[in-house]
């Protein structure tokens, strides 16, 4: 099936494939893809009525803008279906954003911000600027209590044009 367009709670499906699969075995299993839209607080709004927890997720609730937004589902077609037998994947991209206070106090510009979130945690890797400074950063947020540190590689761009422009800023 082909989705063109709907709405709920304020996301909006810009476009989508519905298949069913394995038709020839005991149980069937869908595949939903939809590609939304939608501002970032209403996509953590209307996931939070969902089943998916993301409440331990609190850099997330720290940005702002309209991301690309894909949502991709799979789970077996039973009457009792349960949370735990769904398998969830959805990427947000951000372009040319700014995420005031995204860690602490400290605001990045010009970020470029890939996430995927799914059963096992939140990935995220971007570009960004910090006070000028331009970085680059990967990082992982786990699911599960037992996995709770929160892992961060920034990887920060010290060329020479940008030290020379900017050296007296940075030793006051």
């Amino acid at each position: 099936f082909k989705v063109n367009n709907g709405e709920s709670n304020n996301i909006f499906i810009e476009n989508g494939n519905i298949e069913i699969i394995d038709i020839k075995k005991p149980i069937e299993s869908a595949v939903i893809d939809l590609n939304l839209s939608g501002e970032i607080e209403d996509i953590i709004n209307y996931v939070r009525n969902s089943p998916i927890n993301i409440t331990d997720f609190d850099r997330i609730n720290r940005l702002s803008g309209k991301p690309d937004f894909n949502l991709k589902l799979k789970f077996p077609l039973l009457l009792d279906l349960k949370v735990d037998e769904m398998i969830y994947e959805s990427t947000l991209s951000f372009k040319d954003s700014i995420f005031y206070n995204l860690y602490d106090k400290y605001t990045l510009k010009n970020a470029d911000l890939d996430i995927k979130i799914d059963g096992t945690g939140v990935n995220y890797s971007g570009q960004a600027k910090f006070e000028g400074l331009p970085l680059k950063f990967v990082g992982k947020q786990y699911l599960h209590k037992k996995m709770e540190k929160e892992q961060i590689e920034l990887d920060v761009d010290l060329d020479s044009n940008f030290l020379e422009n900017n050296f007296d800023s940075y030793l006051k």
